[in-house]
């Protein structure tokens, strides 16, 4: 798809020699990285601009460029190019299961998002290098649309030590040893933050994490490899993700491109049945029906009701009680105290609820002006204010 089959606008720039900036969206955010999301028309781009950070001479960094639909209606793009330095190059484009070539046409309905590998392979020594990622959209006003890119390139032998170099010291990563806890089987832990500081006397590349086993990995905190100098320091987050009930122990490794100089860390934590729910449920048993309440003479009649936490954590019931109208009779609940109950899961508590009337009356919930309600106050997140509506009748002798 060329220009001129988008819009005769797009061939106007052209012409000059424009390209549509990347308008800021602040408001859009990675929920993985927290890098910046650009808008341009209903085109999210995420990231805005990509950095490759550093990489050795003669090695190559991919990175993910993503491109989503957020709008109704169809967008379509084509003419993938980079424009800049030659060191950068579109490498892979998909779509779901489906591979493009960088001069395809490619429509995106709502929701879909295409993917394009961009590779950095730098040949020589420099502190930055920039360019973009160029496409055609038929989007109005944005038929021209740039994603900068910029990484710096470091000569393979800047952290080689050389033979005629004594190095002294090594990696040091504080904490020297990390326990997590108690995590719940099949979840990932909090982020637990290290520091790693370089205690050479010479540049190192911080090239990999190892780890013993899959449980234990790193939250990807810079990009890879990462150039150290003589007492710098570099912050880090490792993360556990228990898989039995257990407690587990491992080794964090960070790995450099001299083989004689790593930092270790020694992990333990626990992988425990946590829960499911994971939070408290309030379930009210009440028998047999405790909304119809009949008193004769003045007798009062009074139902039990069955207060029980069926979730799989602490349920904290704080108040039970009745507000009821200006006539009639009343209703009253016994067996309950105004210093609250904690149930433990699947523990239960009981309480009674009356009602009488000394006189011919008819008693009517009325939910608006919360008359004749059952209250029940507790922290279950999804009911924390259970209520009952209750009906009396009262005959008098």
């Amino acid at each position: 798809m060329s220009p001129a089959h988008l819009s005769t606008t797009a061939v106007l720039l052209a012409a000059c020699g424009g390209l549509t900036a990347i308008p800021s969206a602040d408001d859009y955010l990675d929920d993985d990285s927290g890098i910046g999301v650009a808008l341009v028309g209903d085109l999210a781009i995420n990231p805005e601009s990509v950095d490759f950070g550093y990489v050795e001479t003669g090695l190559t960094q991919d990175e993910v460029l993503k491109l989503t639909n957020t709008g109704d209606y169809l967008i379509t793009m084509a003419d993938f190019s980079i424009v800049g330095e030659g060191v950068f190059e579109v490498t892979a484009l998909s779509l779901g299961d489906q591979s493009y070539e960088a001069d395809d046409e490619i429509t995106l309905s709502n929701g879909e998002t295409l993917e394009l590998v961009v590779t950095f392979a730098p040949v020589e020594v420099k502190e930055s290098f920039t360019g973009a990622v160029s496409f055609v959209s038929d989007i109005s006003g944005n038929e021209y649309v740039e994603v900068p890119l910029i990484g710096t390139s470091l000569d393979s032998d800047t952290t080689d030590t050389g033979t005629d170099t004594t190095v002294t010291g090594t990696l040091s990563v504080a904490p020297p040893a990390v326990d997590f806890g108690e995590v719940d089987i099949g979840h990932a832990s909090d982020p637990y933050p290290v520091t790693i500081t370089n205690d050479t006397s010479v540049n190192v590349a911080v090239t990999n994490f190892e780890f013993s086993d899959t449980i234990w990995s790193w939250g990807n905190d810079f990009n890879l490899p990462w150039i150290m100098e003589p007492g710098e320091a570099v912050d880090a987050t490792l993360l556990y993700t228990p898989t039995a009930e257990q407690e587990d122990h491992g080794v964090a490794t960070v790995v450099t491109d001299d083989a004689g100089i790593y930092g270790t860390v020694n992990l333990v934590g626990t992988g425990a049945d946590l829960c499911d729910i994971c939070s408290p449920v309030l379930y009210v048993s009440v028998g047999y029906a405790i909304t119809d309440f009949f008193s004769l003479f003045g007798f009062p009649d009074q139902r039990n009701v069955v207060l029980q936490n069926t979730g799989d954590e602490p349920l904290d019931i704080t108040a039970v009680y009745v507000k009821n109208d200006a006539i009639g009779g009343d209703f009253s609940v016994s067996g309950w105290s105004k210093a609250g109950v904690t149930l433990m899961p699947y523990e239960s508590f009981s309480i009674d609820v009356s009602y009488v009337s000394l006189e011919i009356a008819f008693d009517l919930p009325d939910p608006a002006g919360d008359k004749n309600i059952l209250h029940i106050l507790s922290n279950d997140p999804i009911q924390p204010d259970w209520t009952v509506e209750l009906t009396g009748i009262g005959i008098a002798g």
